[in-house]
Order: C-alpha cells, then sequence, then structure tokens
C-alpha cells in the first residue's frame, strides 16, 4: 500500500489524510500539538461560499491605513526586520487592484460552491455530528456608508450566481429581532453555513484513528527527512518554513484572530453574523455564541494583545444586549495562513513528492473538504475537479 505523510492536523490537514485514506492511502499524520497551536478549533465555524473578494482588493488599502492608526481596530502589521514579511507585502499591494478582483472572484465563487456542496455531503457520510447548520449569513450594517458598501458587494455576487437578500432596517429586523433594532441594514447570504470547530476536529481526530491513521506527535524540522511517497505540507502559518527547506520560496504570513464566547442567555441571536464595519463574527452554536475577529500580520506571535480584544467587545452593544466580558485570560488566538494574493496554496511542487495544502485565509474551513479532495486527486495522479493551475505553490517563483 502507497504511503502518505501528511504534516499538519488542523483542518485542512485532518481532510487531506481523511481523503488520502479513502483513496486507499495508509497515512501518518504529523502533530506538532502545542508547537502550532490549531487555527481551526478557535474560529467562528462559519462556511461562507459567499466570500468572493480576495484580501487583496482596492478598497483595504484605504481601510488598512485608517485601522492601522486605531489602536483597537481589527487589523494590526507588526512592523519588524523580516525581509519575508515585506516580500509579501510588496506582492499584496501589488494584487490590489481590480483586475486581480476580476479574475480572482469567479475563482473564490467556483471553489466556495464546490466547497459548500462536500461540507453538505460530510454532513451525511461522517459518523459524528458536528454542529451542521445551513441557516446562512447575515452582514450587519451599523452606518449607510457600510450598507451601501455590503449592497454593492451583494450585486457583485449576484452576477456571479450567488444568491444575495440585500435588507433594509424593516426586513432586517423581521430576519434578526435581536440585532435589527440597532443596525440601519444588512444583506444576507442563505447559501452559508456553519460547523462547530471543536465537535469537527475532536470528531475527525477520532475516526482518523478509528479508520488507521497512525497520528505522529512530533514536530517536524527537515521535511527532506519524512518518509512517504507522497508528503503533504499542510502545516498552516508555519507552512512557509517547510517550503524553505526543499528550496522553495512560498509567501506566507499568518494572521492572528482571536475568539472567545457567551453562553446563549447572555448573547441573543439566531443567524450566524459578521458585523460589517468591525470585522466581527458572531456565530450562535448549541450552547454558546463564539465571537471571533481582527486579522493581526505578527509572524507566528500568538500573545493575546487586550486592545484588540477590547474592539471585539466593543463591537457587539453597537448590535446586541450584550454587557458581559469575559476574563483576558479567556481568550483563544489562533494564525491563519494568508498568501499576499488571497487565494490558497493547492498544488504539487513540479518534480518532487511533495504536495501542498495551505494559505487559505479566513477560507480554512469553508474549503477543507475540497482541499482534501484535490489533494488525494492529485496524490493518485487523477484529473482534478477543478483547474488548480492558479493555486500553485510555487506561483511566485
Amino acid at each position: 500500500m502507497a504511503r502518505a505523510a501528511v504534516i499538519g492536523a488542523g483542518i485542512v490537514g485532518l481532510f487531506s489524510a481523511h481523503e488520502l485514506t479513502r483513496a486507499g492511502w495508509q497515512v501518518s499524520l504529523y502533530d506538532a500539538g502545542a508547537a502550532a497551536p490549531l487555527c481551526s478549533r478557535g474560529n467562528a465555524g462559519m462556511l461562507v461560499p459567499s466570500h468572493i473578494v480576495p484580501l487583496a482588493a482596492p478598497g483595504v488599502l484605504d481601510q488598512v491605513f485608517t485601522w492601522l492608526l486605531d489602536p483597537h481596530s481589527p487589523f494590526r502589521l507588526k512592523a519588524r526586520p523580516d525581509i519575508d514579511l515585506w516580500r509579501w507585502a510588496r506582492l499584496f499591494l501589488a494584487h490590489c487592484t481590480q483586475e486581480h478582483v476580476k479574475t480572482a472572484a469567479p475563482l473564490l465563487m467556483q471553489l466556495g460552491a464546490r466547497g459548500r456542496r462536500l461540507w453538505s455531503e460530510a454532513a451525511e457520510s461522517l459518523p459524528f455530528p458536528f454542529g451542521f447548520h445551513e441557516r446562512g449569513l447575515l452582514m450587519l450594517c451599523r452606518t449607510e456608508d457600510g450598507l451601501e458598501e455590503e449592497a454593492e458587494a451583494a450585486m457583485h455576487a449576484r452576477e456571479l450566481g450567488i444568491e444575495a437578500e440585500i435588507l433594509a432596517h424593516r426586513g432586517l429586523t423581521a430576519l434578526e429581532p435581536f440585532a435589527g433594532h440597532k443596525a440601519v441594514g444588512g444583506v444576507f447570504y442563505p447559501g452559508d453555513a456553519q460547523i462547530d470547530p471543536p465537535l469537527l476536529t475532536d470528531g475527525l481526530r477520532a475516526h482518523l484513528a478509528e479508520t488507521g491513521v497512525e497520528f505522529v506527535a512530533e514536530q517536524v524540522g527537515e521535511v527532506a527527512e519524512v518518509q512517504g511517497d507522497v508528503v503533504v505540507l499542510a502545516a498552516g502559518a508555519w507552512t512557509e518554513q517547510l517550503a524553505k527547506g526543499l528550496g522553495i520560496r512560498m509567501p506566507l504570513q499568518g494572521g492572528k484572530g482571536y475568539s472567545f464566547e457567551l453562553a446563549r442567555g447572555e448573547l441573543q441571536t439566531r443567524i450566524p453574523s459578521l458585523l460589517l464595519e468591525d470585522r466581527v463574527a458572531v456565530t450562535p452554536m448549541a450552547d454558546r455564541v463564539r465571537i471571533a475577529g481582527t486579522l493581526e500580520l505578527v509572524g507566528t506571535d500568538l500573545s493575546v494583545d487586550a486592545r484588540r480584544v477590547e474592539g471585539l467587545h466593543r463591537a457587539l452593544p453597537r448590535f446586541y444586549a450584550a454587557s458581559v466580558r469575559p476574563p483576558l485570560s479567556c481568550t483563544w488566538s489562533g494564525l491563519r495562513p494568508c498568501s499576499p494574493d488571497g487565494l490558497p496554496y493547492i498544488g504539487q511542487i513540479p518534480g518532487t513528492r511533495y504536495l501542498v495544502a495551505t494559505g487559505h485565509g479566513t477560507l480554512g474551513v469553508s474549503l477543507a473538504p475540497l482541499t482534501g479532495r484535490l489533494i488525494a486527486q492529485m496524490a493518485d495522479g487523477r484529473p482534478t475537479d477543478l483547474e488548480t493551475g492558479p493555486l500553485s505553490p510555487v506561483r511566485f517563483g
């Protein structure tokens, strides 16, 4: 039996191991544990095929410069003498163009739609519950400018075939009465969904162990020493360092995010929502509500910045009747692996046994089952479900 090694036990690594096992591979999954905390366990759990605009987009620049001046803003760039950071930033700026959005948006729509279908299949096929619900996603706007911005994005999404409903105040209140009275309007994307991240990651780990996947509890140093006919690099924000060991330059930055939870009685809400101007996600789960947000380009620093967490707390009463503040010690932090063009790295390093699955940014959970499927197809040498050329891990040289 052919052997595959998957480096990284986040949601992308787990689904890569799952799909490889289904395809008949004997899989070893390298899990660094505390050395590389999993971003997928603490995120908002949103499945968002509606998100088709890449991180690198023209309107981002003006917003970023404004946020840099606000210590409580959802964005932070930690300036440091790091040549990889500045190379990433140069490439990011080069992709903040309308031409790039026109090229990337249809691709992200295709990835998101296919990924969404695979999540529905996973809800039927995986032998454990993981909080999958098809409640849609509500973009809540507290300013007229914000509503105008999101309405424009919704009309663009409609042009590409994504269902979106633009809501004035009255329609919003009818859909989400717990937040509607404090918002001027919003946009509802009924095709989006959600999962419960801890239920999913814990359940999938247990399922993989039952199906014969070997968990190797160690951090990989020299990737060339890892045994396997195929080796999958799926270590999230740490993947760039693994690629360097192979002589590959793959620009990647960790975008740190935070989350904390409130009991359902402490914050009333029905529909997973994004507070647009504050860039805060609010996801109702079985017995709790998870609040998540921020994007800090800080390398692999996982320390909690109290000012950014304060920004999350300040956003809630702008929409909800919420006054409870968990202590700072209850705040989780994790690193989203962000590519400079806002597209994931999914593909083979040419002429080698190495496959790459990372760089999903805020779409890691949404695209995890699809990424695993593509990785298994590549490992088998089969045609892939989608054209993956634009996602090449060596597209930046």
